[in-house]
This record gives structure tokens, C-alpha cells and sequence, in this order.
């Protein structure tokens, strides 16, 4: 795609929008644009499609589900939750979303990712919205800090060599997961039912773990 694709609705009732790609990628070219919208009446926006994301992703006024069995998708681009979550939504065998990219959560905005894994290789994450592992094999080569961006992870494990800090101010989130890398607890740290820490876990004076 060099151009621009819309998922939308310009019918007077809710209407769900699907974009399916049954066969390889779907190719967002560097100057390619993608963009969820809500149209007169909204609905659902789904890309039944493994993504190879090289231009722009905008979640402008509507929400978008990411879903294709087996896919291995791809982010070189530029990702913008604005006016929607992204759920990604990853079955199959040996499904993966990679990172390279720039990812933008605004304000009370959810990137959410349920199972497979999730590789952090390059690129950054803005915005003071969320990133939220379920089910998932997520490994950071950046270090994470949830000074600005905020993190949870449900029955997931979170793998290094990046190093992740609970900033001072914040809360982490973590139910039933796996630490596998270094973590600095500045903020209020929060482990429900059975975490694991196999990585160092240093704490400063204003920092609290709560253990529920």
C-alpha cells in the first residue's frame, strides 16, 4: 500500500469493517497510511491480515483488532493509538509481532497484545496510555520505562537483556508472570497470585512491593 486505506462506515447504523488478506503480507509502504475510523455510525475495524507495517498505523477515532492466525507481523513505521486500543490478537503456530518502529498510546489508550510473542527489538514507545501482555513471550533488547508509557502483563513472561523500571510515581501491574530481566522499582509494584523474579530486583527508599 503507497496509498491510504480507510476502515470505516458511512452507513446511518453500525457497521463492522474487516480488511482480509488471505495469502503473504499486507504491505504498508514508508509512505503508506492505514487509519481506523468511526465513521457516521462506527462498529468494529478489523485487519484479518499479517501486517508488515513500514508507513503509518493511525487509530484516529475508532479502535482496531489485529488478527491472523500464524502471522508474523512487523512494525518499522509509526503506530498512533489517538482515538482507539489495538488489540492484537495472535494464534497458530509461532505467532510474533516485532518492534522496530515508533508506538504512540495516548492518554487512556491500550496497546494490548493476547498471546504468542512480542519481540521489543528497536524503536520506542510514547504517550501516557498502556501496553498490556496476556498470554504472551514478550523480550525487550530496549530497556522499558513506565515513566511516561504504562506497562501490565497477565500470565506472560518478560524477558531482557533491556532492563525494565517502575518509575517513580507509577504502578506496575504484574498477575501470575515471569521476570527474566533486571527491574527498578522506583514506584508501587504491584504481584498478584505467584510472580517470579529470575532477574535482579533493586528498589529505591520511596518504592513500595505489594504482594497480593
Amino acid at each position: 500500500n503507497y496509498g491510504r486505506i480507510e476502515l470505516t462506515n458511512a452507513s446511518a447504523y453500525s457497521v463492522n469493517a474487516t480488511l482480509t488478506v488471505a495469502d503473504g503480507s499486507l504491505v504498508n509502504a514508508p509512505d503508506g497510511v492505514i487509519v481506523a475510523l468511526h465513521g457516521t455510525a462506527g462498529g468494529v475495524r478489523t485487519l484479518d491480515a499479517q501486517l508488515d507495517n513500514q508507513g503509518t498505523l493511525n487509530l484516529e477515532d475508532d479502535s482496531l483488532t489485529l488478527s491472523r492466525s500464524n502471522a508474523q507481523h512487523l512494525n518499522s513505521g509509526a503506530i498512533q493509538l489517538v482515538g482507539g486500543d489495538l488489540t492484537i490478537n495472535q494464534s497458530g503456530d509461532n505467532p510474533s509481532f516485532t518492534n522496530t518502529g515508533q508506538i504512540t498510546i495516548d492518554a487512556d489508550r491500550q496497546f494490548y497484545v493476547a498471546g504468542g510473542t512480542f519481540q521489543q527489538q528497536a524503536g520506542s514507545f510514547s504517550g501516557e496510555g498502556m501496553l498490556a501482555f496476556s498470554s504472551v513471550d514478550a523480550h525487550f533488547t530496549t530497556d522499558f520505562s513506565n515513566a511516561e508509557t504504562g506497562l501490565t502483563a497477565n500470565n506472560s513472561i518478560l524477558h531482557g537483556p533491556g532492563t525494565f523500571t517502575n518509575a517513580l510515581g507509577k504502578t506496575l501491574t504484574l498477575t501470575s508472570s515471569t521476570i527474566n530481566a533486571d527491574l527498578v522499582n522506583a514506584g508501587l509494584l504491584e504481584a498478584h497470585r505467584i510472580v517470579t523474579f529470575n532477574g535482579a530486583l533493586s528498589t529505591t527508599t520511596d518504592s513500595t512491593l505489594r504482594v497480593e
